[in-house]
């Protein structure tokens, strides 16, 4: 199972990648393995509200819940993420990423910090 990930790269830039999650059978089809986390928080973030360049503080799973967020890289790629869309940002180094909180209504997250 693939997810889209945010990774540091030895440039020292923020690089989005795929990640491959390792999968089992289950009952209903295919699942990943069971990962470990640390927790997990919600938060809401007013439209058009920017964050210049950031790392992530640990490596998280971030899955919006409503409204939209853009992401962007040195590169000038910008990804945008809707209700459902889930990045696993793991650039806890580096220049980081932005985060660009797009639409006319506030952008409601679920983010789930990944154990060491």
């Amino acid at each position: 199972m693939k997810m889209l990930s945010l990774i540091s790269g030895a440039d020292g830039q923020s690089h989005f990648s795929e990640v491959d999650l390792p999968e089992i059978d289950s009952y209903a089809g295919r699942k990943s393995v069971l990962q470990s986390c640390a927790g997990w928080e919600t938060g809401e973030s007013r439209a058009g509200a920017f964050l210049d360049f950031h790392v992530a503080r640990v490596p998280r799973v971030l899955i919006v819940l409503s409204g939209a967020l853009e992401v962007g890289i040195g590169s000038g790629e910008v990804r945008r993420f809707g209700p459902g869309d889930a990045l696993y940002a793991q650039d806890t180094t580096g220049q980081g990423h932005t985060s660009r909180f797009v639409g006319e209504t506030p952008t409601r997250m679920l983010t789930i910090p990944i154990k060491p």
